[in-house]
C-alpha cells in the first residue's frame, strides 16, 4: 500500500515571528533547480538554506500525550516522540481525522490538494468509511543538512507555496505511518495478491495499478468513472489529471516500458518456496532462497513503489539478511 510504503512531507508554514497554524502536502516528480519568486530569480538551494527553520530556536516541548489516542472504534498510536510544536502541529491533524474534528483539521490547512482530500475523507466519514487505525511510525522536523534529497520539483512546489501565501520561513516534517481502513471501507476496495495484479509489471505504473483495480471491480470504465467522482469529490478533474485517468482507461500506461512485464519471472519462484520437509526450522516455510535474479526483481520492486535506487530496501534486507545470514552478498 502506497500510504505504508511512502513518506509523506508536509509543510509547516511559518511567518518570520510566530508559528502559524497552517499546513500543506507536497509531492511530484523530479523538476528544475530554480524559478521566479515575486519576479526576481532564486536559486532554489539557496532560497532552501536562507528560509528553513532553525530547529534549534525552537522550545523543546514536555507534554503528555494521550496514547493510543481513542475515538469510538477508530484508534491514533504515536510511537514516536514529539519534540516540537511543528511536529505537535502534524500529530493534531491526523489527531483530528481520527476524532472527526473535521472543522479542526480543515483550519489548519491552507494547500488545496490537502483540503480537498481531507474534504473527501470527511465525506466517506460521514458514510462510515474511514480509518480505524492509524500508527504513526516516525515523525521527525527535517533537518537543514537533509534538504539536497528534496527533489527539484518538491523545491519548487514549497517555494510557490510560499510565494502565494506570502509567508517566510518554512520547515518540512517527515511522516512515516501505518494505516489500516475499517471493514466498510476494506469491502469497497478491490483486494488482489502481488501476482495478479500487476504489482510486477512494470509497465504499468503504482498510479495506473491503483485505477485498473477500481476498473477490474466495477467492470467498465463509466462505473468506475463514477465510483472515483464519489471518492475525489470536488477535487475529481484534478486527480484525474494527475493520474492521468482518461489515458489509463484507454490502455496507455505509464510505467517503465524498458523492464517491461516481469509476472512470468517472478511466478516461477513460487515453485521455490520452502516447506515443512524442506527446512528443519519453522520460520522458513514459505520462503524463498534468493538468487541475484531475484535480488533484481525485488529492487525493481522497490524502485516501483518507493523511491529509485534504494539500493538496501527492505525488501533485499529481510531476504538477504534474515533468511541467508551474513554471507548474503557473497551468495548474491
Amino acid at each position: 500500500m502506497k500510504r505504508i510504503l511512502a513518506i509523506t512531507l508536509i509543510v509547516c508554514c511559518l511567518f518570520l515571528t510566530a508559528c502559524n497554524r497552517d499546513i500543506g502536502i507536497i509531492g511530484g516528480a523530479d523538476g528544475p533547480t530554480s524559478i521566479i519568486v515575486t519576479k526576481r530569480s532564486y536559486d532554489i538551494d539557496r532560497f532552501f538554506r536562507n528560509n528553513y527553520v532553525d530547529e534549534r530556536k525552537l522550545p523543546v516541548l514536555d507534554i503528555d500525550i494521550e496514547n493510543p489516542f481513542v475515538s469510538d472504534d477508530r484508534t491514533l498510536v504515536l510511537d514516536d516522540s514529539i519534540e516540537n510544536a511543528l511536529e505537535l502541529m502534524i500529530y493534531e491533524y491526523y489527531k483530528s481525522l481520527m476524532s472527526g474534528s473535521f472543522a479542526e483539521a480543515k483550519d489548519m490547512i491552507i494547500d488545496g490538494s490537502l483540503l480537498e482530500a481531507t474534504k473527501a475523507y470527511e465525506n466517506n466519514f460521514n458514510d462510515g468509511i474511514y480509518y480505524s487505525k492509524i500508527v504513526i511510525d516516525e515523525i521527525d522536523l527535517v533537518d537543514k543538512d537533509d534538504l539536497d534529497e528534496i527533489s527539484g520539483k518538491n523545491q519548487q512546489n514549497i517555494v510557490e507555496l510560499l510565494n502565494d501565501y506570502k509567508m517566510g520561513k518554512f520547515a518540512i516534517v517527515k511522516v512515516e505511518k501505518t494505516i489500516k481502513h475499517n471493514e466498510k471501507s476494506l469491502s469497497m476496495v478491490p483486494q488482489a495478491d502481488m501476482i495478479t495484479s500487476n504489482v510486477f509489471n512494470f509497465a504499468i505504473s503504482e498510479s495506473d495499478q491503483e485505477i485498473l483495480l477500481y476498473l477490474k471491480k466495477y467492470k467498465t470504465v463509466e462505473a468506475t468513472r463514477e465510483y472515483l467522482k464519489t471518492i475525489w469529490g470536488d477535487a475529481y478533474d484534478e486527480y484525474a489529471e494527475i493520474y492521468q485517468l482518461e489515458e489509463i482507461f484507454a490502455g496507455k500506461y505509464h510505467g517503465d516500458t524498458e523492464t517491461g512485464d516481469k509476472t512470468a519471472e517472478i511466478k516461477a519462484y513460487l515453485d521455490l518456496l520452502y516447506t515443512a520437509e524442506d527446512v528443519e526450522d519453522e520460520r522458513l516455510v514459505g520462503c524463498v532462497p534468493v538468487d541475484s535474479s531475484l535480488a533484481e526483481l525485488l529492487q525493481l520492486l522497490m524502485d516501483k513503489y518507493t523511491f529509485a535506487g534504494v539500493e538496501y530496501s527492505w525488501a533485499k534486507l529481510t531476504y538477504f539478511y534474515e533468511y541467508l545470514g551474513q554471507n548474503a552478498t557473497e551468495a548474491e
